[in-house]
């Protein structure tokens, strides 16, 4: 009688288990909002603010240790909150004609920051990473933009062709070559970047978005892009839960009840054409086969765009996580090292 009651009671509980979590997975499926509101909770906890619109510091221009001079927080449009941008440069002159890096940073476009990159990334190196292109001879610039759940998609590119237009009109004061210039993003960075390689290539797809102002950039002025990750696609058959949850919740979706429009002018890949700009793709195999940048690469290649595409294999680097570049400077596996050092050869070999 006593197994019995006991065996009762477990299939009770099990089957009661399973019952809340298909509700919670469900629940998380058509209201991903409730997920990353959690994460981001934990992220800015406090009450801190998440777009604001005062910058963190006062705009500053500073020496640092290693001769670089660092200038903080500009701001460069009054239209979004978050509008800030920080420019580091190899040296206190500011006169000569650099190539230019503009950096957007990844944390699925819930969290992340120009200065600490992003929190989903492997290790906190960032900023000795940003600084190993300073020493390259580039200036560098890493700008923020607004995170949900303030704002979506296209929230973010609108802002990001500000940023841009803004570089451009002021190249001048602010020390830029803005006609030799490198976009580099990582993660969620990395989608906005790739989705303004095909807004400077495809003028069918530019007129998608209501951008405020003509692009200033042209893809003449790119010396190519740097694609660190980029997850396209939601619903291909490789997408893990957590990627459609945040893809979801970034287009204002739920993941079985797909907004045909968002999707389609959120992947990029359905926009390439033989105008895009050359680009360097790359991506972790910890969180699964980096599937969209393989497709990336395949159709640059069928349209006669060059790409390179480092991959990292797991007989020679082992798993590499999702954000791997970030973590060079304590990068044991090679990866990393390796991966930098193709993009400098991808970026010498672009526009002088």
């Amino acid at each position: 009688m006593i197994k019995n009651k006991i065996l009762k009671f477990t299939i009770v509980t099990c089957s009661g288990l399973v019952v809340l979590l298909l509700v919670i997975y469900f629940l998380l499926a058509y209201r991903p909002q409730i997920a990353v509101s959690v994460i981001q909770s934990l992220l800015y906890p406090n009450g801190a603010e998440i777009n604001p619109r005062t910058p963190k510091k006062q705009t500053n221009r500073q020496m640092l240790e290693n001769g670089q001079l660092y200038v903080n927080d500009i701001q460069f449009s009054q239209n979004y909150p978050n509008s800030f941008l920080d420019i580091t440069y190899p040296n206190k002159d500011t006169s000569s004609k650099r190539p230019t890096i503009v950096y957007f940073h990844g944390g699925g476009f819930f969290g992340g920051d120009k200065v600490l990159g992003d929190p989903l990334a492997e290790g906190d190196g960032s900023q000795s990473f940003f600084s190993k292109f300073v020493a390259e001879g580039y200036n560098f610039v890493n700008v923020n933009y607004v995170l949900v759940p303030e704002y979506h998609f296209p929230d973010p590119i609108i802002q990001m062709n500000e940023a841009l237009n803004y570089l451009v009109t002021n190249a001048d004061d602010l020390g830029l070559n803005m006609q030799d210039v490198t976009l580099f993003g990582q993660s969620a960075g990395a989608i906005m970047v790739s989705q303004y390689g095909a807004i400077l290539s495809n003028s069918n797809y530019r007129q998608q978005f209501n951008l405020s102002q003509a692009p200033k950039l042209t893809t003449a002025d790119i010396r190519g892009l740097i694609i660190d990750d980029a997850p396209l696609d939601m619903y291909d058959k490789n997408a893990t839960f957590k990627l459609k949850l945040l893809i979801a919740n970034y287009t204002e979706q739920s993941i079985y009840f797909e907004n045909r429009r968002k999707t389609n002018l959120y992947n990029s890949l359905k926009w390439l054409t033989p105008n895009y700009p050359r680009a360097f793709v790359t991506a972790g195999t910890a969180d699964g086969f980096p599937y969209d940048m393989k497709k990336m690469e395949n159709q640059l290649k069928k349209l006669g765009v060059e790409v390179s595409n480092f991959e990292t294999p797991l007989d020679i680097y082992g798993p590499t996580k999702h954000g791997y570049l970030s973590n060079l400077k304590q990068d044991k596996s090679g990866a990393a090292r390796d991966a930098y050092q193709e993009i400098i050869r991808f970026l010498a070999k672009g526009k002088n």
